[in-house]
């Protein structure tokens, strides 16, 4: 095995991955986009360094050894030796090795930004000509529906589906997204199929590994995936511009409108969308890290509301499309 390091970094944040060199290229591949990378000569001072398997590891590390579950993934074994700043990955899979490296990435580098100060929203963005739409809401409320509907429109590029990042110490809030997976539900395929008629083509080709479980509940796209299957790029970050809360008119109406949002009620529905934990994986690298309090967390929300205006979308589910010129010409005016 030829072993390599590499550096993967955001901002100040850094974590370094020590696996053998195919599977650095792969991991380059799955987060280039959003997460710069270079080769480093070996572990560094104070960064986590993760490995993948145990002949990426140094054989005289003690380890204590942390079980993690999730529905439709294999049991996940994490040894962490909290002194080296070392952490060891070790899946009989190699699609789940990399899924899995993939997101300690993410997350180390994310909590590391919420040590300095970011926030955390529970919601998608797209690129509308260089200003970041965020979609908010509870689960189900039509934030990746809205995004994919946004995507079928012209000069509108991917930015996150989920969660976001963002850092308001900047002029302009700057919002990040990350290499994450977006799961789609398959009515919502069937309801873009006239959109985006290459996600269904294209869905025996993810890369995923959930996508091979016995009935997958959805489809499983790397952003690079999505945004390939819609014919559109990758934003790894945006200005952000405005929020949009999408809600869904019933069943038998069609048609979308957007209702502009007063701050007092804006910031009641950015509360409800402040993620305090940045995620849900790897939650034993909260122990290594001080988070900022909910005193801070809502001064800056406040903050947001004055700076950032809030709409409400109402849209049919069968006017998705509607909706999303109706994001562009706002974006855009």
């Amino acid at each position: 095995m030829t072993l390599e390091y590499a550096l993967f970094h955001r901002y100040d944040a850094k974590i370094v991955v020590a696996a053998e060199r195919d599977m650095i290229a792969e991991l380059e591949d799955l987060a280039e986009i959003y997460i710069p990378m270079r080769r480093v000569d070996g572990p560094l001072p104070g960064v986590w360094t993760v490995s993948c398997g145990r002949e990426a590891t140094p054989p005289d590390l003690g380890f204590q050894r942390l079980l993690e579950e999730s529905p439709g993934e294999p049991l996940r074994e994490t040894f962490v030796n909290a002194a080296a700043r070392w952490i060891m990955l070790d899946f009989e899979s190699r699609e789940w090795q990399v899924q899995n490296t993939l997101r300690m990435i993410r997350n180390v580098l994310r909590v590391e930004l919420y040590e300095a100060r970011a926030l955390f929203l529970h919601g998608a963005m797209v690129d509308v000509a260089g200003a970041g739409v965020a979609y908010l809401g509870h689960k189900c409320a039509g934030k990746t529906s809205s995004t994919l509907a946004a995507l079928s429109q012209e000069g509108v590029n991917f930015v996150n589906n989920d969660d976001l990042t963002v850092l308001p110490w900047l002029g302009t809030p700057r919002t990040l997204g990350w290499p994450r997976v977006v799961g789609i539900r398959f009515d919502t395929v069937d309801a873009l199929e006239a959109a985006h008629p290459r996600m269904r083509d294209l869905r025996h080709d993810l890369r995923h590994p959930s996508n091979r479980i016995e009935n997958p509940p959805r489809y499983f796209f790397y952003p690079k995936e999505l945004a390939a299957a819609c014919g559109r790029a990758v934003s790894p970050e945006a200005d952000l511009r405005f929020f949009v809360f999408p809600r869904f008119l019933p069943r038998d109406s069609r048609g979308a409108y957007l209702e502009p949002l007063p701050k007092a009620e804006a910031l009641e529905l950015l509360r409800q969308n402040l993620e305090p934990v940045p995620d849900k994986y790897n939650l034993f690298l909260h122990d290594y890290y001080t988070f900022p309090d909910r005193a801070y967390l809502n001064e800056q929300l406040e903050a947001l509301v004055e700076r950032v205006p809030a709409y409400v979308l109402h849209q049919s589910f069968s006017s998705l499309v509607d909706g999303a010129k109706l994001i562009v010409s706002l974006a855009t005016s």
